[in-house]
C-alpha cells in the first residue's frame, strides 16, 4: 500500500496519526472538543492505533530491506569471486597458448628443452594434482599424493639432449657433497643429464669443461670418485676452493653442423678464443644457480648470450679457470 509518491504505508499511517492528534490539538485550543467528547475521544484511540501499525510496518520494511541489502552483499561477494575466477583463468589459462608457441619453435634449442620440460610439468604433474584434488573434494578419492618435481634438473636433462654435435659447455659446479652424484641419493633426472654428459663427451659430440669450487680443500678429497668418474668420462676438469664464485653454466653451439666429431682433448685457451670471437660458435645461453647444501639445485636464471651478466659470467669463469688446479688423481 502506498501514500503519496515515495511515501511507504507506515509513513502515511503515521502522517494520518499526526494529522489527527493535529486536529486534537486545534479542538482543544478552539473549545470544539468539549462539545464533541465522543468524537474526539474515538480519534484520539485511533491515533494510537494508526501510529502502533505504522510502527509495527516500519519494523517490517526495515527487516525487508535489511535482507536485502544482506543478499545485496552476498551476489556482490560471488560476483568478486567470479571476477577472480576469470582473472585466474585470463592470467594462467594463456599458459596454454603460450605453451603450444613454446613448443612450435622448432630447431631452437631453448624452445625445445623449455616446452619439453613445461608440457611435462604443466600438462602431467599439476593437471593429475588438480584432477587428484578435486577428486578428494568430491568424495571420490581418499588421498592426494605430491612430491618435489626438480624443474632445473629435468631442463638441464632436456637441454643436453637438444644441444647440436660439437657444442661447448663451460660450467662451474658448487655440488660438493657425494650425494649429489650418486644415483641413490641424487634426483634421477641430474643423474640422467650427467651419464649423458659423460656419454656425449665420450662419443666426442660435446667438450666439457666443468671447474669444481670447493669451499674448502677437504671437500675436493671427498669428491675423488665424482672427479675421477668424469676425468675418465673425457670431462675436463679442474678444482679451485672459491666460496664466492656462482654455480653456472655457459654454452655455445656451433654456427654450422659439421659431421666430424671433435678431437679427442681440445685446448682450452684455442677453444674460448673461438668461442669469444665467434669464429666457429655462437653463444646460446648462461644459466646461474641456486644450489641447496652443495647436494642439489634449487633454482636457476637464464641469460640471453647478448645480455650484460653473460658477459660478466664469461669473464669470471675465465678468470678462475686459469688460476685453477690442474686434477691430479
Amino acid at each position: 500500500m502506498k501514500g503519496l509518491k515515495g511515501i511507504d504505508a507506515s509513513q502515511s499511517l503515521a502522517i494520518i496519526a499526526l494529522l489527527i492528534k493535529v486536529g486534537q490539538f486545534v479542538g482543544d485550543s478552539t473549545g470544539f472538543s468539549k462539545a464533541h467528547q465522543d468524537i474526539f475521544s474515538a480519534a484520539s484511540f485511533v491515533s494510537l492505533f494508526l501510529f502502533g501499525v505504522s510502527i509495527v510496518l516500519w519494523l517490517q520494511s526495515s527487516q525487508k530491506q535489511l535482507g536485502k541489502v544482506d543478499r545485496i552483499a552476498e551476489r556482490v561477494e560471488e560476483i568478486k569471486r567470479e571476477i577472480d575466477n576469470v582473472d585466474r583463468i585470463a592470467r594462467y589459462g594463456s599458459g596454454g597458448v603460450w605453451l603450444t608457441r613454446l613448443l612450435r619453435t622448432g630447431g631452437h634449442v631453448h624452445g625445445q628443452a623449455g616446452g619439453i620440460t613445461l608440457a611435462d610439468v604443466l600438462l602431467d604433474v599439476y593437471t593429475t594434482a588438480a584432477e587428484d584434488f578435486h577428486r578428494l573434494t568430491t568424495g571420490s578419492k581418499d588421498r592426494v599424493e605430491l612430491f618435489e618435481y626438480h624443474v632445473v634438473d629435468k631442463f638441464l636433462l632436456n637441454l643436453m639432449r637438444a644441444l647440436p654435435a660439437n657444442s661447448v659447455w663451460l660450467g662451474v659446479t658448487r655440488l660438493q657433497s657425494a650425494d649429489a652424484w650418486s644415483k641413490q641419493s641424487a634426483e634421477p633426472s641430474y643423474i640422467s643429464f650427467q651419464d649423458l654428459v659423460e656419454r656425449r663427451t665420450r662419443e666426442r659430440t660435446i667438450a666439457f669443461f666443468r671447474l669444481w669450487a670447493f669451499d674448502a680443500d677437504a671437500r675436493a678429497r671427498e669428491a675423488e670418485s665424482v672427479l675421477r668418474q668424469q676425468s675418465e668420462a673425457g670431462l675436463q676438469l679442474r678444482i679451485t676452493v672459491a666460496p664466492e664464485i656462482p654455480d653456472m653454466s655457459l654454452i655455445w653451439v656451433p654456427k654450422s653442423s659439421p659431421m666430424k666429431k671433435m678431437d679427442g682433448r681440445i685446448d682450452f685457451e684455442s677453444i674460448f678464443t673461438k668461442l669469444v670471437g665467434a669464429m666457429e660458435f655462437e653463444p646460446l645461453c648462461g644459466i646461474e644457480f641456486k644450489t641447496r647444501s652443495g647436494k642439489e639445485l634449487d633454482g636457476m636464471t637464464i641469460y640471453a648470450p647478448n645480455s650484460d651478466p653473460f658477459a660478466a659470467l664469461r669473464i669470471r669463469f675465465k678468470q678462475h679457470w686459469d688460476l685453477a688446479k690442474e686434477l691430479a688423481l
